[in-house]
């Protein structure tokens, strides 16, 4: 009788342990796609904010009035903005509702506080 109780309980362990285990491993691959969201999501800004940076010298040396290119900068200013904003609002639409609770941002500012924080600890830096 003792025999299987003692099966019947290494069956339980087994099934719980294993579920277990399987949504550490989901979490840890939610994780790791949300933090390599964000990496690309910061690497398109900083691009998008390279060539910008470039429109504005063209507009510059192409003689066009000061005025009109502060106006341009304004407008290319808040549309990035926008777009970073909606990017994150999206991330979080598109996280499955078991996980929405372990999402630890809700603006652009905070993802990439997040995102450093994380990544700090785990960048080790290439000896060149």
């Amino acid at each position: 009788m003792y025999e299987l109780l003692w099966f019947v309980g290494g069956a339980l362990a087994y099934k719980s342990l294993s579920k277990l285990l399987k949504l550490y491993q989901l979490f840890a691959l939610f994780q790791e796609t949300q933090l390599n969201s964000i990496a690309m999501l910061k690497a398109v800004s900083e691009d998008v904010g390279s060539v910008m940076t470039i429109k504005h010298e063209l507009l510059k040396e192409a003689e066009i009035p000061e005025e009109e290119r502060e106006q341009m900068k304004q407008i290319d200013d808040m549309a990035q903005k926008i777009w970073q904003e909606a990017s994150v609002k999206h991330i979080i639409k598109c996280t499955p509702s078991c996980f929405k609770s372990t999402v630890k941002f809700t603006n652009w500012n905070e993802s990439v506080k997040y995102f450093d924080e994380i990544t700090k600890n785990t960048f080790v830096p290439k000896n060149e």
